[in-house]
């Protein structure tokens, strides 16, 4: 289902995510930052900035990255700034995620898909995405429901589509 959830306000999710969305507030000068302020190659970037701001010493620089570079610099475990960048841009996700699969409940899975996932690929497992993605004591076994996949090919958004509606048909066969 098409949607534009990514442009609505991103909850707090813990004290350090408070502290970036309050530098994003004065950063983006919005008053609500929204999901994809955080969940894009800027966001990782914004984030990234945020967390240098965070932990700057005095006469320190702050000095901006891509988001490919902080990415890769993450899944290489060779900056510890990158991998918190990193941890919080997939604990984002993962509670993103969240709401979409609590709100259309996909029994097929959930598929993440896409060049920065499967650029991503090493680092996802241990990121906190799938602890954010089941983080709710309400619908907690609703959620271990929904398996996750990691799509290692380089497809596009349809190719997800198709994987998925695959895996459809196969569950529905076996039934």
């Amino acid at each position: 289902m098409s949607c534009e959830l990514q442009h609505t306000a991103i909850p707090i999710l813990n004290s350090e995510h408070q502290q970036i969305l309050n530098i994003l507030k004065d950063k983006l000068g919005k008053t609500r930052p929204s999901w994809e302020d955080f969940i894009s190659g800027k966001g990782l970037e914004n984030i990234h900035d945020a967390l240098m701001r965070i932990s700057n010493d005095a006469g320190n620089t702050i000095n901006g990255l891509p988001a490919n570079e902080i990415a890769e610099r993450a899944v290489q475990k060779s900056d510890t700034r990158c991998q918190a960048a990193m941890d919080m841009f997939y604990r984002c996700v993962g509670a993103l995620a969240q709401v979409l699969a609590l709100t259309f409940q996909p029994y097929g899975g959930i598929y993440l898909a896409g060049e920065s996932s499967r650029k991503n690929s090493l680092f996802i497992p241990q990121s906190p995405l799938l602890t954010e993605l089941h983080n709710n004591p309400v619908r907690y076994d609703l959620l271990q429901a929904f398996p996750v996949y990691l799509v290692p090919a380089d497809i596009n958004l349809d190719g997800a589509a198709y994987i998925a509606s695959q895996q459809l048909s196969r569950l529905n066969d076996s039934d």
